[in-house]
Formats: structure tokens, sequence, C-alpha cells
């Protein structure tokens, strides 16, 4: 007899409102699937570079990149405040091209993830442990935090950005946490 697999509740169904992104899908068959970074009931990861990175390895293992099937693939950073969704980057089966959002187009992790990436995808063979990079630790978060001062002017509060981008946390993240120290203490 065979076991049947369980799944949570709200399984394979996405949350349009809580996402982060959504990517649309278009197939040679004419055909448009859209999909969302977000499942029902369940929390979507913090570290966003990493939660792009594991769903483009689940379209791959899904077939999504075989070039008779599918043309492109585009993800979008969705807009809560307007049906303006923005372009971050459109994956194709043997390339892509990045869009003009800062934060993802020069995000040294994404880049060198679709390198290697695609590298791999051309020889047909994926190690996902090689291309996922580790998340951002939330204790690393926290050193964000803007609750208390701990830099006296701008001198400082720049030089902590770059020794904090040095040791691989995403530029986007940083220039946040830059405005909104900013904001509170100069």
């Amino acid at each position: 007899m065979e076991e049947i697999k369980k799944q949570w509740f709200g399984s394979g169904h996405f949350d349009p409102i809580n996402s982060t992104f959504k990517n649309e899908i278009y197939c040679k068959s004419g055909k448009k699937l859209i999909g969302f970074s977000k499942g029902k009931f369940t929390n979507e990861g913090k570290d966003k570079i990493v939660l792009l990175e594991k769903w483009i390895i689940r379209l791959c293992n899904k077939g999504y990149f075989d070039s008779e099937r599918i043309e492109r693939i585009d993800f979008y950073l969705k807009s809560f405040l307007s049906n303006n969704d923005e372009l971050i980057f459109t994956l194709y089966p043997n390339n892509f091209s990045m869009g003009f959002n800062e934060k993802f187009s020069m995000n040294e992790r994404l880049i060198s993830f679709f390198k290697n990436f695609y590298s791999q995808l051309e020889k047909k063979d994926i190690e996902i442990k090689t291309l996922i990079h580790k998340p951002i630790k939330l204790s690393e978060q926290q050193m964000f935090n803007t609750n208390t001062k701990f830099l006296s002017n701008e001198i400082e509060l720049m030089e902590y950005v770059i020794t904090k981008k040095r040791e691989g946390i995403e530029p986007g993240l940083l220039l946040g946490f830059a405005q909104k120290y900013r904001e509170k203490y100069f």
C-alpha cells in the first residue's frame, strides 16, 4: 500500500497580500502563471535574498527552466500602495537580466547566486548547498536596531555600514539602517 504524503494546512496556496515578491511565468504555450513568495499560514523568510534563491531552486526543480516549455520568469517587488509592482529581474532558461531596483540589481549575493546557478544549470549539475547563501541571523539584524545611539556622527555611521558590507551584509539593509539612524540621531 502506498503511503500518502502529509502536507500542512494551506500547503500549495499563495498569500498574495502579505508576500514581498511576485513572479509571472510566461509559457511557450501562451499561458501565464502567477506566484507569490509567501504561502498561506507560513512565515516569509527575513533574509529576502535567501528567500529568492530558494524560490528559484524550487522552480528549477519543477522544470521551469526548460527552454522547450518556458520563455521567461519575471520577478517583481510587490507594491503595497499601488498596483505598480517593480520588476527586479527576469530569468530565462539560459541567462538572466536585472531590473533597475538598486537594492537587488547591485546585490553581490544575488548576482553571485545567478552566476553559479546558470553555470551549474548549463552543466545540468545543480548543487543546492553551494548555491544558497546562509541567511543573515536575527542577532545580526538586531545590530541594526536604532533604539540605542552608539555612533556619534556621520563618519562613524558610514564606517560602520562599510564594515558590515565587507562582512557580507546586504547593502539595501545597510542603507535602510543608515537612513533611519540619521533621521533619529543626527
